[in-house]
């Protein structure tokens, strides 16, 4: 398409093409001229020749407006046309009585200024134009019953007059803010003028004048923010912030040639070169001075090249046309500990930046990512709220939001990290009682609250809150060895005599000490005859008793206390043929009075003998520790402890 200024594009809501014009002629979507496309009253060399909107609550009409320029004959009107996109199998054309002169008060003539800004509903479209050699805008109501006849009338501001192409007030553009509240107009060699637009009902107020930055005065566009105002005198952009006493900063255009500006669905101005084979890019226009990043030969036009114009745009692209608002995806539940992924389906320009908040501050620098799905780790159980910034290539933020649960597993232990198993004896782990609903799951798949320990090793119990988040605790559990007590042999106790100090051989630090009748004293004061016990228990929690017989003294002993050799039972053998040590061999003990036990060190039987012979030598056993147990059974007396094998 050549369309030297102003020209038109429209597409439907997803985006398919419908139709094209640059003021004169209309395309179908395949590039073929529709057959009633000729349009009259306008020219290539119209600022805003050419306007496209579709009518209100369908899809099958098109409003065509158009304008001529003002050094042609048809200066001064405007043409209405519709296109009807339900001829031609779905390419359309324009009805058959195109080219419609719509109706300007008093007979007058109008600018080569055309706009439209979406109505306060939503839904409808104001078409405004501005009078010559006044001072009047003219706003015509597009709704679903079609444009209306008579327009909405406001005098305000300067009078649009001149004389000469090119040097008259009649070329300049004329743009309604994002949010419909604010007209600029543009007059070629007099400046730029602010109003106030109401788009309840189409007046146009309060007059203000931008000031001088430049001597011509051609293209204009607002920010997405509505804050800046970008204009263009066909050599150098200028950007004016209207929320900053009116600074404007100029921006370079290589080589010159900037003319036409257009805001994009993407929130970005873009700008046409003169002859240049691209168009520049405002990429960021919401921001202040330089940093809106003006960047030249962004946007290829692939063999064609730039003149003044752009395709002409209302203030919102579409009816109806939804802003764009950050989705966050459905959140799956978590639990702490657990890797939770977020994700967003939002439809953005491209160069958006997505930044996640997941509300967890302790995570430190985990707490925030970017990109349209991340994921984040919660470490402790809690509701957090998500929080997603969607920021757009033109600066503008938008926020969304959601709240997550994080599960938290059962608090529990099953207690120190190293626990002792002594010989002959089983160990409970258990916990706390928790929640109705906690699943347990010992190491062995087990499901009890309880496990029964009956030999060393390592034990795991994973609970499983009624939420389905888990926690587990682990234990080493190790063989003990058990105390050996010896109070010696038994004795005897003369009439009369003090007391006989019952004493225990030494008890490693961490012992505890029991008599028959209950005391704890490490010594015990023996008055009488009698059969005295001791139970010690060891820091691992084994427990050894040894007894002593204490009789009344004979007068054949002169009431003497006999002094025998001490029990020696060894704590090492070393059954390795070289005649020593190779048994486990009683000394102070008749060995045939005894019946002898012996445990490996899991707690497994390995010899039980009634009526011990002084002959073990662990044959076929590995070298080790043992446990051993001796009873007498006509005394009851016991000797526990451990002996070593070595080979």
């Amino acid at each position: 398409m050549s369309a030297y200024e102003g020209c038109a594009t429209i597409s439907d809501a997803n985006g398919v093409l419908q139709c094209y014009t640059n003021g004169l002629q209309v395309w179908d979507r395949t590039g073929l001229p529709m057959p009633n496309g000729q349009l009259q009253g306008s020219d290539l060399s119209a600022t805003q020749a050419a306007l496209l909107l579709r009518e209100p609550g369908q899809n099958r009409y098109y409003h065509l407006l158009n304008v001529g320029a003002d050094a042609t004959p048809s200066f001064g009107g405007v043409q209405h046309s519709i296109v009807d996109m339900s001829l031609r199998g779905g390419l359309g054309d324009v009805g058959s009585t195109n080219s419609v002169a719509v109706t300007i008060p008093g007979g007058g003539q109008v600018t080569e200024k055309l706009t439209a800004v979406l109505h306060a509903n939503g839904r409808d479209y104001w078409v405004v134009v501005h009078g010559w050699n006044n001072n009047a805008f003219y706003c015509y109501l597009l709704s679903p019953g079609g444009l209306a006849a008579t327009p909405v009338v406001s005098t305000v501001g300067a009078v649009h007059s001149g004389s000469g192409n090119g040097g008259s007030n009649a070329i300049g553009y004329l743009r309604a803010s994002p949010n419909g509240r604010v007209l600029a107009v543009a007059r070629v060699s007099s400046g730029v003028e602010l109003f106030n637009f109401d788009a309840a009902t189409g007046r146009v107020s309060t007059p203000r004048s931008v000031p001088p930055v430049t001597n011509f005065y051609y293209g204009l566009e607002f920010s997405p923010d509505n804050s800046k105002l970008y204009l263009t005198n066909g050599n150098f952009v200028y950007q004016v912030d209207l929320a900053n006493n009116f600074a404007h900063t100029e921006l370079r255009v290589q080589n010159g040639g900037a003319m036409g500006l257009q805001r994009g669905p993407d929130d970005q101005i873009y700008l046409s070169i003169l002859g240049a084979g691209s168009l520049a890019i405002i990429q960021r226009p919401n921001v202040a001075g330089l940093a809106c990043n003006l960047q030249a030969n962004a946007f290829a036009l692939n063999g064609g090249s730039g003149e003044l114009g752009l395709p002409n745009f209302p203030n919102a692209f579409s009816v109806n046309a939804v802003p764009i608002v950050p989705v966050i995806g459905p959140v799956a539940a978590s639990c702490e500990g657990e890797l939770l992924s977020v994700s967003s389906s939002t439809v953005a320009p491209n160069g958006s930046l997505f930044t996640w908040n997941f509300g967890d501050p302790a995570s430190g620098a985990a707490n925030t990512a970017t990109g349209p799905a991340a994921t984040h780790r919660y470490q402790s159980g809690g509701t957090y709220t998500i929080t997603l910034t969607l920021t757009t290539p033109a600066g503008s933020t938008v926020l969304a939001s959601q709240v997550v649960v994080v599960g938290s597993g059962p608090r529990f232990s099953l207690g120190t990290r190293q626990q002792f198993l002594c010989p002959g004896t089983a160990l409970v782990l258990s916990t706390a009682t928790q929640p109705a609903g906690t699943t347990y799951r010992w190491q062995d798949g087990s499901g009890a609250a309880t496990y029964t320990v009956r030999a060393p090793g390592r034990y795991v119990l994973r609970l499983t809150s009624p939420q389905g988040c888990a926690r587990r605790d682990s234990v080493d559990v190790l063989a003990a060895i058990p105390p050996v007590v010896r109070l010696g042999r038994d004795t005897a106790l003369c009439a009369g005599a003090a007391p006989l100090l019952l004493q225990p051989n030494l008890q490693p630090a961490g012992s505890t000490y029991r008599w028959a009748d209950g005391t704890t004293a490490p010594t015990y004061a023996a008055s009488r005859p009698g059969l005295y016990w001791l139970e010690v228990r060891n820091a691992a929690g084994c427990v050894a008793r040894d007894t002593l017989l204490v009789r009344v003294g004979s007068s054949a002993t002169g009431c003497q206390v006999v002094v025998v050799p001490d029990v020696v039972i060894p704590n090492i053998i070393t059954p390795d043929g070289n005649s020593q040590n190779e048994f486990f061999v009683l000394k102070g003990l008749n060995a045939p009075d005894w019946n002898l036990t012996i445990y490996n060190r899991w707690g497994r039987l390995v010899l039980q003998q009634a009526r011990y012979d002084n002959h073990w030598n662990a044959a076929g056993l590995v070298a080790g520790v043992y446990y051993y147990l001796l009873r007498n059974p006509a005394t009851g007396q016991q000797y526990r402890g451990w002996v070593e094998v070595i080979r």
